[in-house]
């Protein structure tokens, strides 16, 4: 009896899951791109010209965790959301203090501090995307 059941210990795949996080995804590359661009060009990068995108970022973080907690068998992901909150947090309170420390103008120290964010960021997200693809495969 137990061979032809299935055991499942995560929830099937939710396609506004993977919308989202696929949504955030965009987002949060949009930030590290224009970073890059803002730097390059001496133009301001400061906190306050990307507030608007974080606040959209977590509201849509928020929405994510929402669906997630409402879905059965999905412990996993509500542990990478976790995860990817407090990666993205992490990049927003390091962008408020200026990713460097005080009197620090060299772009090349300020780019490699900001690619240690954007790297525990993509590691987040592609892990979150990798589970999405997987339960989309399977039936």
């Amino acid at each position: 009896a137990f061979g032809c059941s299935e055991v499942r210990f995560i929830g099937a795949y939710d396609p506004k899951v993977d919308d989202a996080i696929e949504s955030i995804s965009k987002q949060v590359a949009g930030i590290f791109v224009e970073l890059e661009d803002r730097i390059d060009n001496q133009k301001d990068w400061s906190y306050a010209q990307f507030k608007d995108t974080y606040m959209k970022i977590d509201k849509d973080l928020r929405a994510l965790r929402i669906r997630v907690n409402g879905l059965s068998r999905y412990g996993i992901i509500k542990d990478q959301l976790d995860l990817l909150e407090q990666s993205i947090g992490k990049l927003a309170k390091d962008h408020q203090s200026g990713f460097v420390a005080p009197g620090v103008t060299d772009p090349s120290q300020l780019k490699k501090s900001i690619a240690v964010d954007e790297r525990a960021i993509s590691a987040s997200l592609s892990a979150m995307l990798a589970l999405q693809d997987e339960l989309k495969r399977k039936k």
